[in-house]
């Protein structure tokens, strides 16, 4: 049993060290890292809104030919069903 609380106490102090030593970063990093590091979250935030934007554009000329095709399989459905 003195073994188990021993694991257990080791294991704890190890989790108590780990949530000292936590940091964003191991080291600060320089101007040009922090500022490549903003222009790439940016450019990546402006690809993604540029992808959104045109993704909702091209919707209605979207449906409208998923319409066209669902009317023309109808038709002819209805026209191989009646003969």
């Amino acid at each position: 049993m003195d073994r188990v609380n021993s694991i257990f106490s080791d294991v704890s102090s190890l989790k108590e060290e780990s949530k000292t030593e936590m940091v964003l970063w191991p080291y600060s990093p320089t101007p040009k890292q922090l500022t490549l590091h903003i222009c790439g979250f940016l450019t990546a935030a402006i690809f993604i809104a540029v992808g959104t934007h045109l993704s909702f554009s091209n919707i209605a000329p979207q449906q409208a030919r998923a319409q066209a095709r669902k009317d023309f399989l109808k038709a002819r459905l209805r026209k191989l069903l009646e003969d």
